[in-house]
């Protein structure tokens, strides 16, 4: 069974074509996409897939930040596959979109290889990412989704069956399930995770402990100056308290609750300096590291509502 695997793709928006990104992206659906540009559903082994416009703003510093567009995938086919779906399925919705970013091949050059060189080069990886439930195939879930259904057809449609005790209710739906052609996938469990995955998650899961246990003298050594300059930065770095306006708070609302999920992105902005940034990404290696091994069994940090996650690092790490 294939694990899923996240695509995160970061362009530059062209100077003054910000708005008219905007308002194509307010045409592809009000927070819940409506195929009109890219056919989402069209598109093979993709759980959650988004467009996100980031407007320009500038830094911790005041240097100006350009507007970003950024694609957001959650698969379980292989992220070349995938691009390659983009491309050949959706090509003229992937020209419009990055069409307004910088350097995308002009309109009498969008090859198929210029098309899929554009969008490899501009991959950002994660620094961490989240899987509610590792192996869990979008065509599974479909699938289940299905025998559900199903199976609480037959019970409705056959009273006598609900009134046996459990084990002959139970035997009824083996049997129904075993007579129908189009439920031969659930008479046998799911393929697991393939064995190249597990050794790899399993070196990994190992790995890290044992490197940071030979390291452990120097470590201990460096806690107490790392805490302290902690606490220096703490005391001296201003911390703004940034609140909402009402109107998007509105906006963020109104968005929500069309379905039975909610796609949620935060961007926040990395103070600067060479402490916070090796502390950022210590704290973000160990969020990887949970998120691979402790918190990847429909829990994150007891939120069990989340079905993908990422942390994702943009413009120069700022």
């Amino acid at each position: 069974m294939p694990h899923q695997v996240a695509l995160t793709l970061v362009a530059h928006v062209r100077p003054g074509e910000a708005g008219n990104l905007d308002r194509l992206l307010a045409t592809m659906g009000d927070g819940v996409a409506n195929n009109s540009t890219v056919d989402f559903a069209a598109l093979e082994g993709v759980h959650f897939a988004r467009a996100v416009l980031v407007e320009e703003t500038t830094d911790l510093q005041g240097n100006p930040l350009r507007p970003l567009l950024i694609y957001m995938a959650d698969l379980d086919i292989a992220v070349e596959r995938h691009l390659a779906d983009l491309v050949d399925k959706a090509g003229t919705g992937i020209d419009a979109l990055f069409g307004f970013c910088d350097d995308y091949p002009a309109s009498g050059d969008r090859t198929r290889e210029r098309r899929l060189a554009y969008l490899r080069e501009r991959r950002v990886k994660e620094a961490a990412f989240y899987v509610n439930t590792v192996g869990r195939t979008r065509q599974q879930i479909r699938q289940e989704s299905k025998l559900r259904d199903d199976l609480e057809a037959f019970l409705d449609a056959n009273d006598d069956v609900r009134g046996r005790q459990p084990e002959a209710v139970r035997h009824a739906l083996q049997d129904h399930v075993a007579a129908d052609d189009s439920l031969r996938w659930a008479r046998k469990p799911p393929a697991g995770l393939d064995l190249g995955f597990r050794i790899r998650e399993l070196v990994h899961m190992v790995g890290v402990p044992l490197v940071l246990l030979i390291l452990s003298p120097l470590l201990l050594l460096a806690a107490p100056f790392f805490l302290i300059m902690l606490r220096l930065h703490e005391r001296s770095d201003p911390a703004p308290h940034l609140k909402p306006s009402a109107e998007l708070v509105q906006g963020l609302a109104g968005l929500e609750d069309h379905l039975v999920h909610n796609p949620f992105t935060a961007i926040g902005m990395v103070k600067p300096g060479l402490f916070r940034q090796l502390t950022l990404r210590g704290v973000l290696l160990g969020i990887d590291y949970a998120t691979r091994h402790v918190f990847n069994r429909g829990d994150l940090a007891g939120v069990k509502t989340i079905h993908f996650a990422r942390w994702v690092f943009l413009d120069d790490n700022r």
